[in-house]
This record gives C-alpha cells, sequence and structure tokens, in this order.
C-alpha cells in the first residue's frame, strides 16, 4: 500500500515539473487591430450673462426761452435754446438756401438796438445772400437766455420771411418767455440782409398781444448809449505819428496834412502854457518831446493840464483845432 502512494504522489511531483516548465516559457502575443475606434466627447460650455443697464439719457440744457412749434409747413430744421452758452455774442452763418432766427430780449444787430427789457422781447430774423454764406453777429444778449432756430431749405422771399416772422412773434407771446415768464407783451422786430437792415417794427398792445397792453410805466426804457471807451496813446520825443480826426492831443506839437510836409508848428516857447489841438481830419504828428493822444472831450483835457500840467501847473492852456476851416 505504502507502494501504491509513493507511486502516485510520484506521478503528481512530476505532472506538476512539466506544467511549471511549459508555464515559464510562455509569452503572450498582442494582436494589433487595424479597425477605426471612434470616440465621442461632449463639450458642455456654461455661459454666464451679465446684464447690461440701458444707457441713461443725455442730459439737456432746457432752453431759457422757450418757444412754440412752428407753424404750418415753415421748415423748421435746427432749434436751440439757451444761448450763448458763454458771453454775450453769437454769431450765425446763413447759407443762401435758408433763414434764420434769432429771439431774444435786448440785442443789437446791424447797429441796431433793441431794447428788450420787462415784457417786452425781440425777435431777429437774418437774410441769405443769393450765393454765398453770410456771417452775422448778434451782440449785448443776456447769456443763456435766448433762441435760435434755421429754415430750409427754402426760398427767402419777402412772404416767406414775413411769414417766420409772424410765427416767432406768437411764440414769443406765450408763456413763459419775456420778464415775468408769462408771455410778451411787446415783441420789436428787425429783418437784416447782407447789406444791413431790411425791416423793422413793433407788434403788440390790444391789436395783437394775447394780455392787454403794457402801459409806458411797465416797459423798461432802452439804456442811455454807454459813452465810448477812453483810448490814450503816448507819443515818445521826437515821434511821428499818423492820427485819425476826431482825436484829442495835448502837448507842444506839429503837424502836417502829409508825412513829408509841410510841417506847421501850434506851439508857443513859454514853458508856463499848454497846448490842447482837436484834429478835425487825419493827420500826421510830431512831438518834438512828449504828447499824449486819446479820445477825451478836449475841455476836461485843458483842466487836467492846468491842474497839474507844465511841470507843476500851467498858466494857461489853449484849445485849437487843426486842420482850421
Amino acid at each position: 500500500m505504502l507502494k501504491i502512494l509513493t507511486g502516485v504522489l510520484g506521478a503528481i511531483l512530476i505532472g506538476l515539473l512539466i506544467w511549471g516548465l511549459a508555464f515559464s516559457g510562455f509569452t503572450p502575443k498582442v494582436v494589433e487591430s487595424t479597425a477605426e475606434v471612434t470616440v465621442e466627447v461632449t463639450r458642455v460650455v456654461t455661459v454666464v450673462v451679465t446684464p447690461t443697464p440701458a444707457p441713461s439719457s443725455p442730459s439737456a440744457t432746457p432752453a431759457a426761452v422757450a418757444q412754440a412749434p412752428s407753424s404750418g409747413d415753415l421748415p423748421l430744421y435746427e432749434s436751440e435754446g439757451g444761448i450763448p452758452y458763454n458771453g454775450t455774442d453769437w454769431n450765425l452763418d446763413v447759407a443762401p438756401d435758408e433763414i434764420e432766427v434769432l429771439t431774444s430780449g435786448p440785442a443789437t444787430v446791424a447797429g441796431v438796438k433793441l431794447p428788450g427789457g420787462t415784457n417786452r422781447g425781440s425777435v431777429i430774423v437774418f437774410l441769405p445772400a443769393s450765393s454765398e454764406v453770410v456771417r452775422y453777429t448778434a451782440t449785448g444778449l443776456l447769456p443763456g437766455s435766448n433762441w435760435h432756430g434755421a429754415y430750409r431749405p427754402l426760398v427767402a422771399d419777402e412772404a416767406m420771411w414775413r411769414r417766420i416772422a409772424e410765427d416767432r412773434v406768437q411764440a414769443m407771446m406765450v408763456a413763459p418767455n419775456c420778464t415775468p415768464g408769462k408771455g410778451c407783451k411787446v415783441v420789436d422786430v428787425l429783418v437784416v440782409g447782407p447789406t444791413g437792415k431790411v425791416a423793422q417794427w413793433t407788434e403788440g398792445g390790444e391789436s395783437t398781444a394775447p394780455v392787454p397792453a403794457a402801459s409806458a410805466e411797465s416797459i423798461t426804457p432802452p439804456p442811455p448809449p454807454a459813452e465810448p471807451a477812453t483810448t490814450v496813446v503816448q507819443l515818445a520825443a521826437g515821434e511821428v505819428k499818423l492820427v485819425s480826426a476826431g482825436s484829442t492831443v495835448a502837448g507842444d506839437i506839429e503837424v502836417a496834412s502829409e508825412q513829408a510836409g509841410p510841417w506847421t508848428k501850434l506851439y508857443d516857447n513859454d514853458g508856463t502854457t499848454g497846448l490842447v489841438v482837436v484834429l478835425t481830419a487825419d493827420s500826421w504828428v510830431k512831438a518834438p518831446w512828449e504828447a499824449t493822444v486819446s479820445n477825451v472831450d478836449p475841455q476836461k483835457v485843458a483842466a487836467g493840464m492846468k491842474a497839474s500840467g507844465c511841470g507843476s501847473s500851467c498858466a494857461s492852456v489853449a484849445v485849437v483845432t487843426w486842420p482850421t476851416k
């Protein structure tokens, strides 16, 4: 029995040895495949949307002088209020196919002064030239208290500019125009063209104003004309200068109609006397010592020389006119 078990165990061991040797010599074989492999990739994208606030409305400066809409078929294509934005002047360039309008209180255009004032306004119509742009300037305006409009395209005949003028007059008579803001009772109208004033009239009173006519006391009269600014030019000793007519020259001088002369000596050799010359024509002035040219009244100049001229004061001052007629 023992022999049989020994034989069986030996056979088993021999089998295991043979299997181990066979397994240790085994090399796995990699088989390459030529079949296409398609891989689908799904990408998830997250989009974050940030809402953008709507832009705010642009700020606008309200017109200081309100205007009613243009009536009928008047071709108003430009309108701006609250002018001038700085200063008291306003420039306008009028093209051949347009008419421009300025509504205001006080204003001066083409040498014509419109007074403005309480319950009183102005309408100024600017006409074109036939083939070129015309530059106009309005002065003496109240800053930020006027309205400007331009009408085009149109034929700038009298019928058209009168329609526009009347339309603006009616607008000025509506609140909040004029001081105290209840509409103008009196409106001065001025029409100007490339060569100057074309027409001028005043509307107001019971016939046209929507309110009772203003009394004389309620209308501010135009201010008196301002005196011209004083201009003074100092001539050095030996200087020769062409001086305009109307000037007052203080000092010992020689004068001539032509620069080459002949020269006329107007002063004397007395150091205690003064001389003031009023020029009635453009003249050449020669100052052997010194002289002063101004637009000051000659009598005022003479009084000043008597008080402080001639070194300390002049015993006398002669006021003469040259050239004499």
